[in-house]
């Protein structure tokens, strides 16, 4: 963890100016958990049993039991308000086309997301960051073929 979420939950919080905190990681409350029978930790398949008998007392029911949900971000909804331009013309690109990419297809799926007839923000993401990809490399290869090569001996 130290090495992988922590460090990068630590920068993001940092660029933002906020403070973050993993209280569970606390030695404390880590020796306190020792301290409980495993029935006590684990009931079956349910994980964190006693945290979540400890929540109740605060929390309601719904809240306590509701499945786990990341924090993803609203590319459905960007897609259909400020980002729809930009989407659209980076699915006309031509480098997708060459890539085996119908440009007709493309927008079609865009034209159903933002009509709301169907949920495509997960394939037009990928098709975006692959116009996106696209690009970058054209204009890589370009840079590296501008520059002259040292002489060989």
């Amino acid at each position: 963890m130290a090495e992988g979420l922590l460090t990068k939950a630590d920068r993001a919080s940092m660029s933002s100016g906020l403070e973050l905190r993993a209280p569970f990681l606390d030695e404390a409350v880590l020796e306190f958990a020792t301290t409980l029978p495993v029935e006590a930790r684990v009931k079956g398949f349910e994980t964190k049993a006693f945290l979540k008998r400890y929540a109740l007392r605060y929390l309601p029911r719904e809240i306590v039991n509701r499945r786990k949900r990341g924090l993803s971000v609203p590319i459905g909804r960007w897609l259909r308000g400020p980002m729809r331009e930009w989407a659209a013309g980076a699915l006309e690109n031509q480098r997708l086309t060459a890539a085996g990419v119908q440009p007709e297809a493309a927008l079609e799926l865009l034209a159903e997301h933002c009509e709301r007839k169907a949920d495509h923000a997960r394939a037009l993401w990928t098709l975006l960051v692959l116009s996106e990809w696209l690009n970058w490399v054209s204009e890589e290869t370009t840079a590296l073929s501008n520059h002259p090569t040292p002489a060989r001996r």
